[in-house]
């Protein structure tokens, strides 16, 4: 009985010191959390990514949360947020990058307002398709800042009042290029069938050494002309008046829901 209530102290002490440790390592501020408990960052890194997350967060109005860890887990998605709810309230919106190096497991957690920003079958599928191939190869550094290089494009959109999704696809300046280039291909080709099939009706015609020889005979012949002014007509159309109203902010504050999505790396 001694034995198992050593062995019980003993992890509640070793909880409550990682739990101390963890709040001591972590980069915070009022909306941006960095902690990388499975120290795969640079220092330089690491407050590099913090200073760019605290900006973008405050910018948007959003929280944001870079968290890595070593420890078993069996529920990434609970352990998500957990992570969450011990930094910021439920009923906030915000966004987390979380990273378990033990078990390789990654997740994305969405609260409130961001999950209609970055939804779960769009938003964040376009994130994990950007950072995790980069998460897989220990690039770890690449992986988090194109993560929020990503949450800010994506906010940004939300903003305007056009969110990215499926209607309102979002696209690499490649894939922008690529379909100028296309469409203006097509452009050019659908020209050149056009005008040679117009060039193929044409008949071709002998030059003649007089003017006169163009005029048709027993043509139109104007003998008098006169220009006669008969009536005009104006139309005035009322200046619509300004109605006051603005656009481009999103309201926060999205009721304590939650999304996500994540896997293995």
């Amino acid at each position: 009985m001694k034995i198992f209530k050593t062995v019980i102290l003993s992890l509640l002490l070793v909880f409550a010191i990682n739990t101390v440790a963890m709040a001591e390592d972590a980069k915070t501020s009022g909306t941006a959390v960095l902690y990388d408990g499975a120290d795969i960052l640079t220092d330089s890194d690491e407050t590099d990514l913090y200073e760019r997350a605290a900006t973008i967060a405050k910018k948007h109005n959003l929280n944001i949360i870079i968290y890595t860890e070593e420890r078993f887990i069996t529920y990434a998605e609970g352990t998500a947020k957990e992570v969450y709810l011990s930094y910021f309230d439920e009923n906030t919106d915000g966004i987390l990058y979380y990273v378990n190096m033990t078990t390789r497991d990654y997740y994305f957690l969405t609260c409130g307002d961001a999950r209609r920003s970055l939804s779960d079958n769009y938003g964040l599928v376009k994130i994990e398709n950007k950072v995790v191939e980069d998460l897989s190869d220990a690039v770890y550094y690449t992986s988090f800042d194109k993560f929020l290089n990503m949450v800010d494009k994506f906010e940004k959109k939300a903003e305007s009042g056009m969110p990215y999704s499926f209607i309102n696809p979002y696209r690499t300046p490649v894939e922008i290029i690529i379909r100028i280039v296309i469409a203006i291909v097509i452009g050019v080709v659908v020209a050149l069938l056009v005008s040679g099939r117009q060039k193929s009706k044409l008949k071709p015609v002998k030059p003649e050494p007089l003017a006169k020889n163009y005029i048709a005979k027993d043509g139109f012949v104007l003998r008098k002309s006169k220009d006669s002014f008969m009536f005009k007509n104006v139309t005035k159309i009322p200046k619509p008046q300004s109605s006051g109203s603005s656009g481009g902010s999103r309201s926060s504050g999205g009721g304590g829901s939650f999304g996500g999505r994540g896997g293995k790396f």
